[in-house]
């Protein structure tokens, strides 16, 4: 959903250079809102990189918190963050090395980051944010392709972000004392009552 693509570039194009002895060729272009780095095999086949410019990330974040007021600035910038973390958990744990990640892999990044960040806060600062189930990380993550700061393939739709995990799950329950009932009534954002 995220990151690098694939592309064949044609290779007569642009101020093209020689990268190494390789035959592999680098192009560079502007545009409005970020920097676009296009890396060329002898093949044909090739990566399209995009930069976004910081003025630009902040301006195009501003309109889109603008369009859309139901979450923080600061949820989107988590957002970047957590994607960034799941993307090198990945690298970690070298599995499936593709710049490419579902939006279940990234609910699944989204809550371990939040975890490591906030710990028993999480509930508390999602809610300031506007945050409150999975399926806001999708709206969220929709609004940044829409705004063009993220990237996604033909078969990403926000559906991934449904039938994420539960927050209570996710968030209050790996606090809550062993052997503690947790109260039914509990919700995210809710502290852990004393008997």
């Amino acid at each position: 959903m995220f990151g690098w693509r694939i592309v064949a570039i044609d290779p007569g194009r642009g101020n093209s250079s020689p990268l190494s002895a390789q035959g592999i060729r680098t192009s560079e272009r502007h545009d409005s809102r970020c920097r676009v780095q296009d890396t060329l095999a002898p093949n044909g086949i090739g990566l399209t990189l995009y930069f976004m410019q910081k003025t630009g990330f902040t301006e195009a974040l501003e309109q889109i918190v603008a369009a859309d007021p139901r979450y923080d600035r600061e949820a989107y910038l988590f957002l970047q963050d957590a994607l960034d973390f799941t993307m090198k958990s990945r690298k970690k744990q070298k599995t499936d090395l593709s710049r490419h990640v579902t939006g279940q892999e990234l609910l699944e990044g989204v809550r371990v980051f939040a975890i490591k960040e906030y710990g028993p806060m999480v509930p508390t600062v999602f809610e300031t944010w506007g945050i409150r189930r999975c399926d806001d990380f999708g709206e969220m993550v929709f609004n940044l392709i829409r705004a063009g700061i993220f990237g996604k393939t033909e078969t990403d739709t926000i559906e991934d972000f449904r039938n994420g995990y539960d927050f209570c799950d996710a968030f209050v329950k790996p606090f809550v004392p062993e052997g503690r009932p947790l109260s039914p009534k509990m919700q995210p954002g809710e502290p852990v009552q004393q008997s």
